[in-house]
């Protein structure tokens, strides 16, 4: 869980981020370049994004701190 504070303007905020380690039940998914999310009336797509994107500063990644939990991960 990652928690920080912000300013923006003169107000003070305050986010919280809960991430989670998971294995996908199709290993498949992990070979395709995107893929459907279905959150119940909701669909989406995702694509995965190489962490050296992320290190190199061609891709931003939100909140700060996750590129270091990655990085041990993979």
């Amino acid at each position: 869980m990652y928690r920080k504070h912000f300013k923006i303007d003169e107000n003070i905020g305050h986010e919280i981020t809960q991430i989670y380690l998971v294995e996908l039940n199709d290993p498949n998914i992990y070979e395709q370049e995107r893929f459907k999310i279905i959150e119940g009336e909701k669909i989406t797509y995702a694509l995965w994004i190489p962490v050296v994107d992320f290190e190199r500063g061609q891709r931003i990644l939100y909140p700060a701190g996750v590129i270091e939990l990655l990085k041990v991960i993979t």
